[in-house]
């Protein structure tokens, strides 16, 4: 997990959200919340901004080969469901 990143992105979040008076509190409500927005804005940015396909965005931010996990994790969920 790229942390280094993921507590610049925090961190600037969290003064743009204090110079213009926005109370992270209110708008997630939980810091668990507020943590899946930093990692949701942190992928989303390097795809949009920086130009990545999201396989290599989300592996980025989370790790080698984490999105190949999520996807053989949710194609697996969703086969279950089926039968």
């Amino acid at each position: 997990m790229n942390t280094e990143l993921l507590n610049a992105i925090q961190n600037m979040l969290i003064n743009f959200a204090n110079e213009n008076a926005i109370s992270l509190a209110d708008e997630f409500g939980t810091r668990e919340k507020f943590a899946q927005f930093v990692f949701s804005f942190t992928i989303k940015s390097l795809v949009d901004i920086c130009g990545l396909d999201t396989k290599t965005a989300y592996d980025f931010v989370m790790g080698d080969g984490a999105f190949t996990k999520l996807a053989d994790d949710c194609w697996q969920q969703l086969n279950a469901v089926a039968a």
